[in-house]
């Protein structure tokens, strides 16, 4: 039996990530192995060398019941969320489950999802789901409790509760990117970021103001303000002209959602400054109506070197981000758009390039703790361990370790102290491990000459 949780909170979440960015299927049925990932690390099973959906069964089962459920649908060569999908986030608990039960009673939806998909046509996962799906219905859900909320001038911190109403959740993963149980976190990147991807500011504010259970302050508008404001001081953009015979034309172009988000300003009925990610999805829909159409050749969307390299740099903070879990946004967003760019075989290389890379700097890394600083180092417990340095003489240290509990003594051996910023380390010898260890000098709480 499958161990994977798949309730409300999980399809929330793939929802809003097709609500957020438009992924463009390879073939028609592929969904890119960026995009594999990324998914596969919001249900909280990464797996970071996946290329195809059926290699993750949480989220082939996942992306299965949406398409069956009929929450989510293939559109223009993309997934795309239908309008059944916003009338189900705002539904009561037991009407949400029931309508995905009901979607399962029969078996030929869900074996026509799968064949769209590429996957197996096993009905013991059908089964499997309304079993999930029944035993999930009869659990006892919290009601919503208010975010509580820490102000700084750079930084606005939320603890937020466990349970969020699934429309409340579904608008908060359009803001911003949040692990349940975790601090969210609100920064002016957070927001520009949001605005990036077409939630307005009006929204940024409701959303903030339903999760702290009350209207925001009018200190709090004039600070998310002052952060939007920052957003569009600096602005630059590859653009082209879109022009057509006639104005009704364009109008199509403006009314197909898979389209108008390329178009960046209309200047007339028929002409419109456009971005070159438009050329892919507008030759597939127009080839579609028999309608002739080549893109310029500066404007197609071949792979070139500064793609390449882009992409290589993208996957790799990517990554990093990830493993060693970094307080920064994950370019999710940047890697999507490359994604149009590049055919399956050069983005398999450049995945063979940064997996090669990945590992040399695991290699050099790990054993660093790369989260931020907990605190100024206690300057007299520094000038002990320098001390036991210059001696070469065994020392304890009590240490409270990233991913230890509580913190607790252990005897090393140290070597040398590399200074950094925002913190320095101590390389030494651990008896405890018997291997040399890296420790955090911010995280010394006491020393004690060894035994």
């Amino acid at each position: 039996m499958l161990k994977y949780p798949i309730n409300v909170s999980s399809l929330v979440s793939i929802l809003a990530y097709f609500a957020q960015l438009r992924v463009p299927l390879q073939h028609g049925w592929r969904l890119p192995p960026t995009h594999c990932r990324a998914l596969a690390e919001r249900l909280g099973e990464p797996a970071p060398k996946i290329r195809l959906v059926r290699e993750h069964r949480p989220l082939a089962l996942h992306l299965s019941l949406l398409l069956t459920a009929n929450l989510l649908t293939i559109e223009d060569g993309a997934f795309t969320l239908t309008d059944q999908a916003y009338q189900w986030l705002q539904q009561p608990h037991e009407r949400q489950v029931a309508q995905l039960n009901s979607a399962l009673g029969s078996a030929d939806p869900w074996h026509t999802t799968r064949q769209t998909l590429h996957l197996p046509q096993d009905d013991s996962e059908r089964i499997y789901l309304r079993q999930q799906l029944d035993r999930y219905q009869h659990e006892e859900l919290h009601s919503f409790k208010s975010a509580t909320v820490l102000m700084e001038p750079h930084h606005w911190s939320l603890q937020l509760p466990h349970h969020l109403p699934p429309h409340l959740h579904f608008h908060l993963l359009l803001l911003c990117d949040w692990i349940t149980d975790r601090l969210l976190h609100l920064t002016p990147f957070t927001l520009a970021n949001a605005l990036t991807n077409h939630v307005s500011h009006a929204t940024a504010e409701a959303i903030i103001g339903r999760l702290q259970g009350s209207p925001l302050t009018d200190e709090q508008r004039t600070t998310l303000r002052e952060w939007a404001n920052r957003a569009q001081q600096y602005r630059v953009q590859h653009t082209l002209l879109l022009q057509t015979q006639r104005k009704e034309q364009l109008d199509l172009l403006v009314a197909r959602r898979g389209l108008r988000q390329y178009i960046l300003q209309r200047f007339s009925g028929t002409l419109a400054a456009v971005t070159p990610s438009l050329f892919a999805p507008l030759t597939r829909w127009l080839h579609g109506q028999q309608i002739p159409f080549h893109p310029p050749s500066d404007a197609t969307n071949k792979p070139s070197i500064v793609a390449n390299e882009s992409y290589k740099a993208l996957r790799l903070v990517s990554e990093l981000m990830r493993q060693y879990k970094l307080p920064h946004l994950n370019p999710h967003h940047a890697l999507s758009l490359l994604n149009e760019t590049l055919d399956v075989t050069t983005q398999n290389l450049l995945d063979q390039q940064v997996d090669v890379t990945l590992k040399t700097l695991k290699r050099k890394i790990d054993g660093y703790d790369l989260s931020p600083a907990v605190d100024t180092p206690d300057e007299a417990l520094v000038q002990q361990v320098e001390r036991a340095v210059m001696e070469e003489q065994p020392i304890q240290i009590y240490y409270q370790g990233q991913h230890d509990e509580h913190p607790r003594w252990r005897t090393i051996e140290p070597r040398w102290i590399e200074p950094d910023d925002p913190a320095s380390y101590l390389r030494a010898f651990c008896y405890s491990a018997n291997a040399m260890r890296v420790f955090r000098l911010d995280r010394l709480l006491d020393v004690k000459p060894a035994d």
